[in-house]
Formats: C-alpha cells, structure tokens, sequence
C-alpha cells in the first residue's frame, strides 16, 4: 500500500507540474499577443537582430541599388547583396550627363537629428569605399540643424535634419558621369524613429527643385522609391513583406509555429495521466490547441496595431499537428520497449 500511494503522490505531482507548465506556456503567450504591434514587433525584431548579428551577419541591415542606364532608372532592394528584387518599374528621368550620386538621411522631425548608418558601398561594382576623402557632403534644401557625417570602423553616420528629399536632407554625395549603378546597406539603431528614411539617391544637381530619383528604407522595413522627372514627385512603396524578404515577419511565423508545437507536447503529457485511448488524447491535444489558436487571434482584433490573420491559425494548427505526432510516435515506442 506504501508503494502504491508514493507512486499515486508521484502520478498527482507530476499532473500538477504539467497542468502548471501549460498554463505558464498559455500565460506567457497570452502576454506576448496582448502587447501592441510596435512592441510585439520591436520584441521580434531585437531576436531576429540577434540571430542575424550571431549567425547571419551578410543578411544584417537592408541593402538597396539605383541603377542608371541613359534616361532610365531602376531600383532595387536585397536581404543579402547576392539576390536583388525590383522595387519599381523603371522610371524615365532626363538626367544630365555629369550627376550627383550618394547617400542621404531624412528626419521625420526638423528640430531633430535622426541618423543611420551605411557600409558595404559600392559604385559600379568598384571596390567598396573605404573612407571619407573619396565623397563630398552638405545640408540640401532648409535642414533646420546642421548635420554631419562619421566615418567609424568602416561604417558612414550620417545625422540629419530635414523633413523629406523636396525640403532639406544631409547628403554624402559624389559627381560621377554616365550610366552607373550604387548600392549600399542601411542600418538603424534598435532606438531609430520607425519615420526616419535613409538610403541612396542621384539628384541632377544640388538645387531642390530639380530632378532626383531617391531608394529608401524605413526602420519599420518600408520601401519608399521616389522620383521626380517633372514638376511633380511620384513615389512607390514597397514593404519586406511585399518582396519576400522581411526576416521579422518570417520569425513570427516560426515563433507561431514552434510555440503552438511546445504547446501540444505539453498538453499531450498533462492528458497522459488520465486513462485515455491514444487517439482521443491526440484528438482533446489538438482540439485544445486550435480553440487556443482562435482564441488568440480574435483577441488580437482588439488589440492596437494588431491584425486577425487566419494563416496563422493554420500555422499554429500544424505546429499543434506536428508536435501531437512527434510526442504520440515518441510514446508508442517508449511502451513498445517497455
């Protein structure tokens, strides 16, 4: 009887550890879901910086390319500078022989200096630049402060007034003739104003009011091609999510998928200790989880900055599916060695 009642003692323990362990797990899920979009991205995105820095330093930052072949622009964008997407159509510029290529910060604010930093530039498939002698730079147009440009561990800052590229901006620029083709990748401090617009641009001259074609990108990883070939500015917007190549987004999805598979292991073994058929267990672990999945993403309609997005109930299904063979497969065999 002593035996029976210590393993009984062991048996209820371990049931309460498990019942606990899911509710910490749907606690701690719960949590995360309820936190607005910008903390629950600046959250996913400080991981995937993380990641990136550690494992994947080549796909760290954002790279972005004009190219001029005579009066024609083109615009691109890239995660890791091998596979490069179009951000526009090719647009018509009339641009003078001799023009000003470079790199340029916006402020979202004029009373405040906003930054960004530059590397891996290239020009024409030149050699990357490696110091400050090789460019030129000014505050264009009405920059409300004066801005400047750092050249540290081989890395341009560059800090910037201004409000947009038609009314004042610091520029790092060069006159470079004929057809050419710059591209460099832009980083943010994990502090940057989601607003602040940073990238390379070719400005027909140094006057405002003139032709410019300009590639940026924003800390929230928004595309933003503008132009002007005429009186008027025309711009394009293009998110990483648009082109594929958001790293954000695809760990969100991963964080569903993983998440919801934890899940289902540890509801699995909270139902393994009630005498339960196996495919019933399966059945209450993945009903379970898809109630909790729903559940989650309706919740997320109330919260601001947040969306109900029903691929990520089919996401978190399949981790739940996955994670539901893995343990079942796992405890077959475990009995069959018994």
């Amino acid at each position: 009887m002593g035996r029976v009642s210590v393993n009984n003692m062991k048996k209820k323990a371990l049931l309460s550890a498990s019942i606990i362990l899911v509710v910490i797990f749907v606690s701690m899920s719960f949590l995360f879901s309820n936190q607005n979009g910008t903390v629950s991205n600046s959250i996913t995105k400080t991981i995937k910086d993380e990641i990136i820095r550690t494992f994947f330093p080549d796909y760290e930052g954002t790279y972005l390319k004009i190219v001029r072949k005579g009066d024609k622009i083109f615009s691109y964008g890239s995660a890791d500078n091998k596979k490069w997407l179009l951000i526009s159509q090719p647009v018509h510029i009339p641009l003078n022989n001799t023009v000003y290529i470079g790199m340029a910060v916006i402020s979202p604010d004029p009373n405040l200096l906003s930054s960004a930093i530059f590397d891996k530039i290239t020009i024409d498939n030149s050699k990357e630049i490696q110091d400050l002698s090789f460019w030129k730079q000014a505050d264009i147009g009405k920059a409300k402060l004066q801005g400047s440009t750092e050249y540290v561990e081989n890395k341009y800052i560059i800090n910037s007034s201004g409000v947009d590229a038609c009314s004042g901006f610091r520029y790092l620029y060069k006159e470079v003739y004929g057809d050419f083709s710059i591209s460099a990748r832009i980083n943010y401090s994990s502090k940057a104003n989601s607003r602040i617009k940073s990238g390379i641009m070719v400005r027909n001259k140094l006057d405002l009011s003139d032709k410019f074609s300009d590639l940026m990108i924003t800390p929230s990883d928004v595309f933003v091609f503008h132009w002007r070939n005429d009186n008027k500015v025309n711009s394009v917007l293009k998110t990483k999510i648009a082109l594929g190549i958001d790293y954000n987004y695809k760990l969100r999805k991963v964080l569903h998928f993983s998440s919801f598979l934890v899940l289902a292991f540890l509801i699995f073994i909270a139902l393994s200790f009630f005498k339960l058929k196996i495919k019933l267990k399966m059945l209450l672990t993945l009903l379970l989880c898809v109630i909790l999945a729903i559940f989650d993403e309706l919740h997320q309609l109330y919260i601001p900055g947040r969306s109900s997005q029903f691929t990520d109930v089919l996401i978190d299904t399949a981790g739940a599916v996955l994670g539901t063979v893995i343990i079942s497969i796992g405890n077959a065999l475990r009995k069959r060695k018994i």
